[in-house]
This record gives structure tokens, C-alpha cells and sequence, in this order.
């Protein structure tokens, strides 16, 4: 289950702090809100992919180059998750904390840095 939800500068979303409560969720609003951004974020978090831009760095907000989601996640334990583009960095990098699975490296579109990581909580 999905605790706790952050994201800054991701595509049209504005600065987003969230404790989501368990059960099921409703997203409501207009063309344009947000709705298919926000569950894009979610699925960053969740996969270090976007189901919508080639490149992950495509999901930061249009003239920003920058963009980080974080989040906990609970299970018989908690873990914290966080996915990160920097502008002007080196090429991609994928981190383990504590005991979380290792990512295979790659590279940013226009050079930035993407950062992940995860850690027992």
C-alpha cells in the first residue's frame, strides 16, 4: 500500500504532498488536471518507467529539467522510495539503499542525472 506520496516539478502536477488513507481512491477533475499525471508519478515511483515519455527525464515540468517523486510503501514493513532528474548532470544512475534490489545503470535524455533509490524504514 502506498503510505505516503511527494512529488515536485513533475510534468503539470503542482507541488503534491499526500498520505492516500487504504481502500480505494477516486480521481476526479477536467481535461488537463492532472489525473493521468498524477498516476503517471505513482508509476514512476513504483517502476523508475513512464508509461507515457520515452525517457524519464520527459517528465519534468516543461522548462524545469527537474522533477522528484518520493514515497513510502507498506507491506509487513516500510519502505521509502524516491526517483529523481536532475538538470546538467551525468549520465543516469540507479542506487541501492539498505537491502533494495540493485537497477541496471543507463543514460538521461539531454544528460541528466536520474537518481533511485529505496530503504527499510
Amino acid at each position: 500500500m502506498l503510505a505516503h506520496f511527494t512529488a515536485r516539478g513533475f510534468r503539470n502536477l503542482l507541488p503534491l504532498d499526500i498520505a492516500p488513507a487504504p481502500g480505494t481512491h477516486l480521481l476526479l477533475g477536467g481535461n488537463g488536471a492532472g489525473k493521468t499525471s498524477l498516476l503517471e508519478a505513482v508509476y514512476v515511483l513504483a517502476t523508475t518507467r513512464s508509461f507515457r515519455a520515452a525517457q524519464i527525464a520527459d517528465c519534468a515540468a516543461h522548462g524545469t529539467g527537474e522533477m522528484e517523486v518520493w514515497g513510502e510503501v507498506e507491506t509487513d514493513r516500510r519502505t521509502a522510495l524516491a526517483v529523481s532528474v536532475r538538470e546538467g548532470g551525468a549520465p543516469a544512475q540507479r542506487q541501492r539503499q539498505a537491502d533494495a534490489p540493485v537497477r541496471a545503470s543507463g543514460s538521461a535524455a539531454g544528460g541528466g542525472l536520474v537518481g533511485v533509490g529505496a530503504r527499510g524504514c
